[in-house]
């Protein structure tokens, strides 16, 4: 049958480079971002600006203003954050 796809031999090497990631930064405000995955060690807005930065310096080499952030947290135990935030 010509239109049967037949799949290619897999002989475990895989021969294709990965591909480098690009990211599209916004170039007009309001500039905010979900950020999650949260490290339960982050108690604060200042600790989430800070880690925010420091993130972005270590793995694009550019730095970053965060001018401000906000933690999710828990209604019925607000001492417990859920595990994201936004940064602006």
């Amino acid at each position: 049958n010509p239109d049967e796809v037949v799949p290619a031999e897999d002989n475990g090497e895989n021969t294709e480079a990965p591909q480098e990631r690009s990211y599209d930064f916004p170039d007009r405000p309001p500039f905010t971002a979900f950020v999650g995955n949260l490290s339960f060690q982050i108690k604060d807005t200042s600790q989430l600006v800070e880690a925010v930065q420091n993130i972005v310096f270590e793995r694009l080499g550019e730095r970053v203003n965060v001018l401000g952030g906000r933690i999710a947290f828990h209604r019925a135990d607000p001492t417990k954050h859920r595990g994201f935030g936004y940064v602006e």
